[in-house]
Parts: C-alpha cells; structure tokens; sequence
C-alpha cells in the first residue's frame, strides 16, 4: 500500500468531539452509508485482527472515529472487502482519503488494500517519520544499486555508510518506538541483503534478537522474526525435527523446549518459546503434523506457557486452526445462538447450504437476491441456512436484508467463536454438507459468479436430478 501527502482535498464538518486522544477522519466517496470499521491487532505474529470501532459513511462520503489510544499502533481501516492501515499516536488526529482505485474487484470477491492519502499530516508524527524513511531508503538504493553486481566492495562501502547515516537519526530521534522500527527496518531491508560483508546469520542474531527485547508491539521486528526463523526446522538435523515431532504428537511442552534448547539460535528461553509456536503456526500450511495435534499444543501453551503474551498469541492462532475440512463430518450439530436454535441433525436426505451473512456488508446484501431465487428452485432438494451477524441498531437498509431471509437462521455475535471453528473470516461464505453431513465445499460457491464464471447452481441443478 503506497502512502503520500496530498494537501488539495477539504473536508468539513460541522463539529467535532474531541474527547478521545486520537481522531480519524476520512473521506470515502464510494462507499457512502456503507459501515466502516477499525481494527487492532491483537499480535503481529498471528496476525489476528480485533474490532475496536465501527462506524457509517455519511451522504457525503465522510466517516470519523474516535479512538482512545494511549501507545504509537498500527491500526487497519475500511470495510469487510477494502482495507488499509495507519500508525497512530496518542493525541493526534488524521485526515484521510480512502479511494479504492479498482472497485471492480469486487464482483470478483477479493480483499484489497487500499491507496490512503494523508493530509495536512505533522512532521512528528510518526507516519511523516516513517514515510520519509522509507522514501529515503528508496533513493539510496536506487542510486546505489547499480554498483552491487558492478563493484561489490563500493557497493559494501555504501552500505555501511547509509547505516550509520541512519543510526545517527535514530541517536537523535526521541521516539522509542520509531528507533525500533529503523533498527529493525536496517535487519529486514539491509541486513537481510547479500552483500560483500554482510552480518552472518550468527551475527544477525547476536545483533537483534538474542539479548534485545521482543518488541511484540512493533511490526517491524515481528517482520524480522518471522524472516530469521522462517521454516525453522528445515535448517535443524532431521533427528532432531523427528524427536521434536514426538514431543509435539506427546502434547509435552517440556519435551519440546528441551529439544528446542539443543538447535541453534534458540538460547534465549522467551525467543526460544516464541519460535516453537511459530513453528506450530507454520505447520498449519504444511502436512507434516496433524491439525488436531497443532490445536493441542497450541491449546496447552495458551493456558501453560510461562510468558503471558505466548498464551494470548497461541489462543490467536489456535483460533485461526480450521476445524473443518472437505470430506470430514461437519462439526456441530446444532446452531445455538442467543436467541435461535437450528438442529442440523433433523435435516435428512437433503443437502445443506450453509450461508454466512452480515448485514451491515454491502456486498454480501447484494447477493441476498440471487440466494432467495435459488432458494426458491432448490429449496425442496436443498436446506438453506443462514447464521448472521446478530447486532443492535440496525438501519433501515439492515433491517430489509435480515426480513428477506424467509428460511432459518441463527444469529451469533462478532465475538463469538463459530466464525473462527468454521473458517469464516469474510462474509459472505458458503459451506455446502452433503446428504451423510460431511462437508463438501469450504468455501462453497456462492450464488453470484467468480471470477470464472462460476456458481453453486450447476451443483444444484445436479442434486435436482433423479
């Protein structure tokens, strides 16, 4: 996401509350009275991204938040579908464009982040410090780099010399957070270069990991984390990786920090705790451990891990373990919100389209005409289920979408855990469950095409058949 000052636009409003520490305002003009959100991030190791505010775009395509923030963080901005991200720091405000230059991705169901344009943005804010980083970084390198492959050691000499150039600033900026983010901006895009000289990858984990603080709040260190430690156990012996599978299939959290302890570039126990669940997170992609003994582990070091931000990271991701998969039983049973009740176990010789639905989401309202034609067609072959985003205060526009679905639904809140058990991350989304209730597709079709033209209803249409 590209990030530059423009200083053309005005926006106006009338009043402004300024009782929080941090304001953001923004100017949308293509999604006017749409809802927007913020979002958090509740670690950057995970990933996992938790709602702090929501609010609607007003007629003029105008949206503001108010957030109490008393730390710099980086914070995601938009809707379901569009997204950006900020820094903030406490007792700012910020003025915004969000535009969303390729709205036709739309139609094709991808998440996108967004250009933002920052106006009238304070030179010590830390948004102005890191912009000016990364262009100052950029015109070095461009200038530099045509000496890499020509002349190694000039381009070695270079090197340096921009280093201490920036450590000088760092030296002289009195914002902790914004001299960890050069550090570790210096180990992922410096660093983490071949170049004559360069640290050895003993060095770099002398230099920033092994005896320096796990800065859990800054992404740029969990960046650099994430790239030393990257599939790990390809760089250890592979009896090693064989005996630590033990422990893991064993759910033996001493074992495995035992044999953790033995590997290189783990004497650090915090660091060393860290990388064994990164570990597990990254095994999620892979096939060499099973899913149930990845949420296992994960479910024991949320509970028993000796540093506090382990057990809440390990929670994140176990949160982020997929239960169910194409061709198992489906998992529950029975839906049970607050207020509704549906028993999947009752619905017999019939497919079930499971539909997951927010109501405050444009596009997944658009599709809700498409669902009730195919409900309608198919619904005698068919079970179509919705399970929604329950919420007080819905707007008109809400209210038409939840009374158009005529077939059962069960509500559940944001916060609550069936939309991470079921994978369910965006909205809309499908889960189709065959006749013997094991699943078929996850995602499932939707009611509109894909980007190759593709619909459930041909699978439907199939069903129909004698």
């Amino acid at each position: 996401m590209e990030l530059r000052y423009l200083l053309l636009l005005h926006l106006s409003i009338v009043t402004f509350i300024y009782s929080a520490q941090v304001t953001i305002m923004g100017y949308a003009p293509q999604f006017q009275n749409q809802r927007f959100h913020v979002w958090e991030y509740k670690d950057f190791l995970s990933g996992s991204l938790q709602e702090i505010q929501e609010t609607q775009v007003n007629d003029e395509g105008v949206f503001t938040f108010q957030l109490p923030i008393n730390q710099i963080q980086k914070l995601v901005v938009g809707n379901e579908k569009l997204t950006g991200y900020l820094y903030v720091q406490p007792n700012s405000r910020y003025n915004i464009e969000f535009i969303a230059d390729h709205p036709q991705h739309n139609s094709y169901n991808l998440k996108e982040d967004v250009e933002f344009t920052f106006l009238d943005l304070d030179s010590n804010d830390i948004n102005y410090k890191i912009l000016g980083l990364h262009a100052w970084l950029d015109n070095n390198f461009a200038d530099m780099f045509v000496e890499r492959d020509v002349n190694p050691g000039l381009y070695a000499s270079k090197i340096t010399l921009l280093k201490k150039m920036l450590y000088k600033d760092v030296m002289s900026d009195t914002s902790v957070f914004f001299s960890n983010f050069v550090r570790y901006t210096i180990a992922n895009d410096i660093d983490n270069q071949r170049f004559l000289g360069a640290p050895s990858t003993l060095e770099k984990y002398q230099i920033y990991l092994e005896k320096s603080p796990i800065l859990y709040d800054n992404d740029v260190y969990m960046d650099f984390f994430k790239s030393f430690y990257d599939q790990y156990l390809s760089q250890i012996d592979s009896e090693v990786s064989d005996e630590l599978f033990a422990a893991f299939a064993a759910n033996s959290l001493t074992a495995s920090d035992s044999i953790l302890s033995t590997c290189p570039y783990l004497s650090n126990p915090e660091l060393r705790s860290l990388v064994r669940i990164y570990i597990l997170k990254q095994a999620l992609s892979d096939d060499f451990l099973p899913k149930s003994v990845i949420r296992s582990n994960l479910q024991r070091i949320s509970t028993e891990a000796v540093f506090p931000h382990h057990r809440m990271i390990a929670a994140n991701i176990c949160s982020q373990v997929e239960l169910i998969q194409v061709g198992n039983t489906f998992i529950l049973d029975t839906l049970k919100g607050p207020n509704e009740t549906v028993i999947l176990s009752k619905v017999k010789n019939k497919y079930i389209y499971l539909h997951a639905f927010n109501p405050s989401n444009a596009y997944a309202i658009n599709e809700l005409a498409a669902l009730k034609k195919l409900q309608k067609a198919y619904g005698s072959k068919v079970e179509f289920i919705t399970i929604y985003v329950q919420k007080e205060n819905l707007n008109s526009t809400e209210k038409h979408a939840m009374e158009s679905i005529e077939w059962s639904r069960v509500g559940f809140t944001m916060n609550d855990a069936i939309w991470a058990n079921l994978g369910i991350r965006t909205f809309p989304y499908y889960i189709l469950i065959d006749r013997d209730f094991n699943v078929a597709a996850a995602p499932a079709l939707s009611p509109t095409p894909n980007g190759k033209y593709e619909t459930i209803e041909k699978t439907f249409f199939d069903l129909s058949k004698p």
